[in-house]
């Protein structure tokens, strides 16, 4: 029987649902011994605003948390219709039947589900497969003066390479999701 989850985390312009565009996505699909079995991060080249001829916004601040610059997410980004086909593709053939993420329900899957409906034909059912937020698994089992990834890491001494890369945030909330579930 399957066992596999996957762990998902994006990176934004800015804080507003509506007005900020996503730059980066990472996903991690993981055993049920949290052996990494595959994974997908791109960047995400800028897009408008829902009925709008400006762009999403992409702030300086975030620029500065991230590190993507919207030069580099132009040159280097990928389309957002190809981005929701490959995302669907990974969760298909990967199929976990739990979708994790820290800050999962009030900040990405938001975001996600809005950019999913903006660009794709798809039905987003799929990011609803017995969902898990790792700020309130921790909330529930730490005592902590802070519950942000970079802190709980830190705390708890876990590996966090790549602070606020997509990817890099992935592989932390794998790693905290391990010592909180043991």
């Amino acid at each position: 029987m399957n066992k596999n989850r996957a762990i998902i985390d994006i990176e934004t312009g800015g804080f507003n649902i509506y007005n900020s565009g996503i730059v980066e996505i990472g996903i991690v699909f993981f055993d049920e011994k949290y052996n990494i079995i595959d994974k997908y991060e791109t960047l995400i080249k800028p897009y408008k605003k829902h009925n709008s001829i400006d762009l999403m916004e992409y702030s300086k601040r975030a620029e500065y948390i991230h590190g993507h610059s919207i030069e580099k997410i132009q040159l280097l980004g990928k389309e957002c219709n190809i981005v929701c086909n490959e995302i669907i593709s990974k969760i298909k053939y990967n199929n976990p039947i739990q979708l994790i993420g820290h800050n999962l329900i009030k900040f990405d899957l938001p975001r996600i589900i809005n950019f999913f409906e903006r660009f794709t034909n798809e039905s987003t059912d799929f990011l609803f497969i017995n969902n898990l937020d790792t700020i309130n698994l921790s909330k529930e089992l730490l005592n902590s003066d802070s519950y942000s990834l970079e802190y709980l890491c830190n705390g708890l001494n876990l590996a966090h390479e790549n602070k606020h890369s997509a990817m890099g945030d992935c592989c932390a909330t794998l790693e905290l999701l391990k010592y909180l579930e043991r």
